[in-house]
């Protein structure tokens, strides 16, 4: 008899089920029709994942990249991605019958109007400013310029009246010479003794009490930049989930909100960490992160503001070609480096280096067809770090962010963190001739 699919021969030759292993797990090798009896639960590999109870294989994660769409929730050793959206500049096509293709495609100037995520906008948010009409501008102009003018009038018939008054008007009331000569005296007579000097010491004592009121009474936050740190995570009805990572920047624009790279995501992550209310128990863990040098300075600094094709595994072997640009060398984590993608205009971080050196990076040849655009003259170019940005989505909806940080490789990219995400945002805001 035969052993079926999902059976082994044990060593009395009997057909044996194969071990069911947990979510998040596999069997370390193929077991079915009597092989297998060897294999053993194990970790599901990087960007795969099983949900449930079973011997069957751990199953790739999705990539909402590649289907043009925006990652929602990440992919875990227990749970698939789930995408959202359609990027920006991407739609969603719909079929004769009502069914919606699940890969968004980008949109073009022959797009029906009717797609409303083509609507693409990035703009700065202005500040709402009364307008005021000329007529009414005029009279509060000319009013400003009569009050002034009255102002150094008075000022200057003070200052005239007094030294009229100086030379001319105190002849009234001259004192004879001895009369000032007793007013001398008096005027030198001694003040009584300690009124002076209780008044400057009750001044100082006052002033001293108002500084020691005006101290803040908390003490400043520890420096976490470089630590690694654990906490949990709380997103509504969902259940704590437990994270660790390391902190790589403090953002000054903004002291509260940190870069952090969790273990076993790609992405960095902007949280601030000691104000959002889903950050659980946030602990500063003891080992902190050591600065390893790069192997190949020289190769590093090549590839920092390159454009490059970056290859990932796909399904079922295949290699998947992401386009993007690297934008630098990772702080704290100096063998790693950032760079965005087209197809997701998020910052991630790899080890890079190791990816050149494998064949899976190439640097794109730069094209000689024409000259780098200039920068429109008296356009907004420096001073955006601080700026809010109003980002106008598919359906019409806005996100509000800050931008917080300018590539130094590129001048014209800058990060932007949206106040209803946590993923670092990457975009070219200059525009250009």
């Amino acid at each position: 008899m035969d052993c079926k699919e999902n059976e082994y021969w044990d060593q009395w030759g009997r057909c044996v089920t194969c071990q069911l292993c947990g979510p998040g797990q596999e069997l370390s090798k193929d077991c079915g029709y009597g092989e297998g009896g060897d294999a053993y639960c194990t970790a599901c590999p990087p960007r795969r994942y099983k949900s449930s109870w079973g011997h069957h294989r751990c199953q790739i994660c999705i990539t909402c990249a590649v289907i043009n769409r925006v990652q929602k929730t990440n992919c875990t050793a227990t749970s698939n991605a789930v995408c959202g959206d359609c990027l920006p500049r991407f739609y969603q096509k719909t079929r004769i019958g009502g069914v919606q293709d699940q890969e968004c495609i980008p949109c073009t100037k022959q797009t029906p109007t009717s797609e409303v995520q083509c609507a693409f906008q990035l703009s700065l948010v202005k500040a709402d400013v009364p307008t005021v009409p000329p007529q009414e501008a005029t009279l509060v102009l000319m009013s400003s310029l009569l009050v002034v003018f009255t102002l150094a009038f008075l000022g200057l018939f003070f200052l005239y009246c007094k030294q009229f008054f100086n030379t001319h008007c105190q002849h009234g009331s001259m004192k004879t010479p001895n009369a000032q000569e007793a007013e001398g005296q008096q005027t030198r007579a001694p003040a009584p003794a300690g009124r002076a000097t209780g008044t400057a010491n009750m001044t100082k004592k006052k002033t001293f009490q108002k500084k020691q009121r005006g101290r803040p009474s908390s003490q400043p936050r520890r420096n976490i930049v470089g630590c690694r740190i654990s906490h949990g995570w709380k997103e509504g009805d969902e259940p704590i989930t437990q994270w660790k990572g390391t902190v790589l920047d403090q953002v000054p624009i903004n002291p509260s909100l940190y870069l952090v790279k969790y273990d076993g995501i790609d992405c960095v992550y902007g949280l601030e960490l000691h104000r959002d209310e889903r950050v659980l128990s946030l602990k500063i863990l003891s080992d902190r992160v050591a600065s390893p040098q790069v192997s190949d300075a020289n190769l590093a600094n090549t590839i920092i503001g390159k454009a490059v094709e970056h290859m990932f595994e796909g399904e079922h072997g295949s290699k998947d070609e992401w386009r993007g640009m690297v934008l630098a060398q990772a702080p704290i984590m100096k063998a790693w480096f950032y760079i965005t993608y087209e197809k997701d205009p998020v910052l991630y971080m790899y080890q890079l280096l190791d990816d050149y050196k494998e064949g899976d990076l190439r640097i794109m040849p730069e094209s000689t067809e024409s000259p780098p655009a200039e920068r429109e003259t008296g356009g907004v170019v420096d001073g955006l770090i601080g700026k809010h940005v109003e980002y106008t989505k598919e359906d019409g909806s806005k996100r509000i962010g800050m931008v917080i940080h300018q590539v130094e490789a590129k001048p014209s990219v800058y990060f932007i963190k949206f106040d209803d995400d946590f993923h670092i945002y990457v975009y070219d805001l200059v525009k250009k001739s």
